[in-house]
């Protein structure tokens, strides 16, 4: 199910905290890349080159929502 426009990416950046977790081995869930399927770490490759393709838009500084968050001082609420 995908998410709803209004908190399309709320919802996302928690997820993606999710998966960094346990990308980065922190997440109690999977021990290893062996507890995975198959499906998962086909989806986790896929997941990561959309990841580096969002960076790339993000750095083009062609992406209007950024420049408006800019003007707006949208600041960073992980910040506690």
């Amino acid at each position: 199910m995908s998410n709803m426009s209004y908190c399309r990416f709320q919802n996302t950046t928690g997820d993606l905290i999710d998966c960094f977790n346990t990308m980065s081995g922190t997440d109690d869930y999977y021990q290893s890349c062996f507890d995975m399927s198959r499906e998962e770490l086909i989806a986790l490759k896929n997941l990561v080159q959309v990841c580096k393709d969002i960076v790339e838009l993000a750095d083009n500084d062609d992406i209007v929502l950024l420049h408006y968050a800019d003007k707006v001082n949208v600041e960073d609420d992980n910040e506690d």
